[in-house]
This record gives structure tokens, C-alpha cells and sequence, in this order.
């Protein structure tokens, strides 16, 4: 009964903690709003309520120091209840799930093993998905294997072992069902069943996966990290290419992936690098990029996107799924932020993708596109504008408006914003628009809103 009453009293402690700590704000919206090519008005209400109430923040393990010893450690516990997320929520991985990382390793002085889930994924380079294709990889069909390694002060390499599936098969499967109540249309009744299974496949062939990844520091400021790994016969994209090849023959995946980086003062340089290989299937990608602080609030930046590709087989494109060439940009840009001007902020960039035309589709123009936004604030009132013009296009979409917050209206709690925008402003006739997704060169005339905010 004692200790009943001590867990009672634990748990009230706690919560009176959790509920000290809470958070809570919201606003409430009205918008009016007049569309300039239909004619059209109305008025939209809107309203939120954030509550966030931390439950925990801690880490935890046990270690040694004697040269041999086990290490384990719990990090990254961030768990609180926040509303707008929709329940329980982990503020390390910014997701409603609510877990934390939990790791243990064995060390032998310089050496170690460590006994989690190895990390095989391999994508430096994350190419923008106005393209269709990116050479990226994983041991997606591993369910576990273990790391070992060696570290110094310059040095931590590791070798990466795992199994493709279990040893378990589909006999110790546990097979629940959930029923769903999904009514979506008037007097509709529809209940659907659907089953969640935790299905075990046995690694009947005992196929392994094997991987190398490694940190190198020779020097302040510079980090070289690269990685490695090897499925042989992988067919874990098997079943994702068979709708488009038939009789599809599981081959050897091999991935090599490093992205260097080096800080000198206020000059930046990193060069991710990307290899896959899927049996002929093969592309490589890399992404030089520099950045440079001229002054505080004032930043220069360029990067160049360079892939190539060999018989791989993508998204369709123009009625093919074959890509056999190259995709390539780049992109200049200037950030400024209150350097010159107090309350003055722009940024400017300006981008020529599509450069080898990887689709071949003949675009007799490179595409182009400059994007340009900015901003003032002054007396609580900040005024505003962005615009982005495509060359290739010879499109442009533009916004204007003004904030004007409570210090400027004398209304606490408040703010109106009077914004206009209109996405296309400028659209010229091209003749081979419809290679890059155009639908037509009409332009609009735009829309006009104004909100007021009430917020807390």
C-alpha cells in the first residue's frame, strides 16, 4: 500500500512539473479576399491552438574506463504532448513518434563493436525532384547485423555486417486486425478490416550485406566522411522494377557515397559524391558547393549539380524509362541580412537546371530561373515582396504586401496583412513548353487578400 501511494505521489510530482512547463498560444483569422480574373470575393475564417506540455528531456547509460568495457547510453529523449502535432511527439526527430536512441558498444582500448543495427544508406546527393531520377541506396531487406571498428583522435573506421531478412520465418508471424469506421459520403456506412501483420522472412540463402564507413579528421576545420556496402544478389528492388521489366533477375548492389567538407573562416566548400550500381544499372552524382560570409548578415553562395547515368531505369519520362545521360545545374546566390540597412533583408539566387537536357526532349533554350525576395521592417511595419522569373518560361510570378503589426496599428494583439499575389504575371509562348510540365502561356490577373490576425 506504501509503495502504491509513493508511485501516486511520483506521478503527481511529475505532472504538476510537466504542467508548470506548458505552453500555450493560438490565433484566430479572418481573411477577405478578391480574385482580379473571375470577379470572385469571399471570406475565410480560420483558428489554432498550440499546447505543448513537456513530459521528458534526459539521457542515460552505463560505461567504464578501464580500456575494456561495455558501453550503453539512452540520448535524444525528447518526448512532450503538443496539440498542433497531433499527440505525442519527439522534438529530436521532429515526428509524432515517441521513442528514443538507445546504443551499446563494446570497447577493446582502440577497437570496439558495436552491437545496433548498422546504417547502410547512401544519398549525399539529394537531387531536386524536377528530375527523375537519383542515384541513391539501401540494404532495405536488412533486419539487423552488428558494426566493428577502430577510432583515434583522426581516424574512426568501421566494418558493417548485416542479414538480408531473419531467421525466423512467417510461422511466428502475429497477425492482428483493426476495423475502421470510414464514413465519407451522407448515410454512408462503409467498415473496412485491415490487417496489420509482423511478417517474418527467413534468410533461407543466408545472404549478407557487408559495408565500410569511415570519418577521417586531418585538420581542424576539414571532415572527410565516406561509406561503402555491398548486398550481393540484392533483390530487394526486385518487385519495384517488375512493372516495368519482365523476368527481372535479382543483381549485386553496390554503393559508394563521401561528402568532404572544409571550413576556413568564414569560406565554406563541401563535395558530396554519390555511386550506384545495380548490375548494368549505374549513375553517379556530385554537388560541389562554396559559401562565403563577406561580412555579418552578408553571404555569397554557388553549387553545381553534375549526374550521370547508364541504363537506369526511372520514372517514365516522355513515354521511356531509360535515362542514359547526364542532369546538370547550378546555382549563384546572395544573402543579406541587415547588413547594410537596419531592418533591410533580401536574398537573391538564380538557377540553370535541366543543363544537358537529361530527357532529350531538344529544348533549343537552357532553362533559367531567378528568384528574388525582400523585405523591411520599420515601426512595425514591414513591407514585403518576392517575384521569380523563369527565362526559359519567360514566365514571372510576383507578391507584394504589408505586414502591419501591433506596434504600428496600436491594436494589441494583432496584426493585418495586405498581400497580393499573382503566379502568373508573365507567361510567354514557348514551342516546347510542354517538355518541362508548362500547360499553356495564359497569364492571370491575380489575387488580393487581407487578414487580420489575433493571435497569443
Amino acid at each position: 500500500m506504501k509503495k502504491t501511494l509513493l508511485v501516486f505521489l511520483a506521478i503527481a510530482l511529475v505532472g504538476s512539473f510537466a504542467f508548470a512547463e506548458a505552453s500555450i498560444s493560438g490565433d484566430v483569422t479572418l481573411t477577405a479576399g478578391y480574385d482580379l480574373d473571375n470577379e470572385s470575393y469571399g471570406f475565410v475564417n480560420d483558428s489554432s491552438i498550440q499546447v505543448i506540455l513537456p513530459i521528458l528531456s534526459a539521457e542515460g547509460g552505463a560505461s567504464g574506463d578501464d580500456g575494456v568495457y561495455a558501453e550503453i547510453s539512452v540520448t535524444d529523449i525528447g518526448w512532450e504532448w503538443n496539440y498542433d502535432e497531433g499527440g505525442f511527439y519527439d522534438t529530436f526527430d521532429e515526428s509524432d513518434a515517441v521513442y528514443a536512441d538507445i546504443s551499446a558498444t563494446i570497447y577493446f582500448n582502440g577497437m570496439y563493436m558495436g552491437l545496433g543495427a548498422p546504417d547502410f544508406e547512401i544519398n549525399n546527393v539529394d537531387v531536386s525532384d524536377d528530375y527523375s531520377v537519383d542515384a541513391n541506396a539501401d540494404a532495405s531487406l536488412a533486419t539487423g547485423g552488428f558494426t566493428l571498428g577502430f577510432a583515434n583522435d583522426m581516424l574512426d573506421v568501421s566494418f558493417m555486417i548485416a542479414s538480408e531478412r531473419d531467421y525466423r520465418d512467417d510461422t511466428d508471424d502475429d497477425i492482428s486486425a483493426e476495423v475502421d469506421d470510414d464514413h465519407t459520403l451522407p448515410f454512408n456506412n462503409d467498415i473496412d478490416t485491415d490487417e496489420e501483420d509482423d511478417d517474418y522472412e527467413e534468410n533461407a540463402d543466408g545472404e549478407l550485406v557487408y559495408g565500410i564507413s569511415a570519418t577521417i579528421t586531418p585538420a581542424e576545420g576539414v571532415t572527410i566522411p565516406f561509406s561503402f556496402f555491398m548486398d550481393p544478389k540484392s533483390d530487394a528492388i526486385v518487385s519495384d522494377i517488375a512493372a516495368n521489366s519482365t523476368g527481372a533477375q535479382a543483381e549485386d548492389l553496390i554503393a559508394f557515397g563521401m561528402a568532404p567538407s572544409v571550413v576556413m573562416g568564414d569560406l565554406t566548400f563541401d563535395l558530396p559524391v554519390d555511386y550506384v550500381k545495380y548490375g548494368d544499372q549505374s549513375g553517379y552524382e556530385l554537388q560541389p558547393a562554396v559559401s562565403y560570409a563577406v561580412m555579418e548578415g552578408l553571404s555569397v553562395s554557388a553549387d553545381f549539380l553534375y549526374g550521370s547515368y547508364t541504363d537506369v531505369l526511372a520514372a517514365d519520362v516522355e513515354g521511356t524509362s531509360d535515362i542514359e545521360n547526364a542532369v546538370a545545374e547550378v546555382t549563384f546566390g546572395v544573402a543579406d541580412s541587415e547588413a547594410f540597412v537596419p531592418g533591410l533583408s533580401w536574398a537573391l539566387d538564380v538557377t540553370a537546371w535541366n543543363l544537358m537536357d537529361y530527357t532529350d526532349t531538344g529544348l533549343d533554350t537552357t532553362p533559367v530561373e531567378v528568384e528574388f525576395e525582400a523585405s523591411f521592417m520599420t515601426g512595425g511595419m514591414k513591407p514585403y515582396m518576392s517575384a521569380v522569373y523563369s527565362l526559359y518560361h519567360a514566365q514571372m510570378e510576383l507578391g507584394l504586401g504589408v505586414e502591419l503589426g501591433a506596434d504600428f496599428t496600436g491594436i494589441d494583439n494583432t496584426a493585418i496583412t495586405i498581400d497580393y499575389y499573382n503566379d502568373s504575371m508573365v507567361n510567354g509562348e514557348v514551342d516546347d513548353l510542354v517538355a518541362l510540365g508548362a500547360d499553356d502561356d495564359e497569364t492571370e490577373s491575380g489575387r488580393l487578400t487581407v487578414a487580420i490576425v489575433v493571435s497569443f
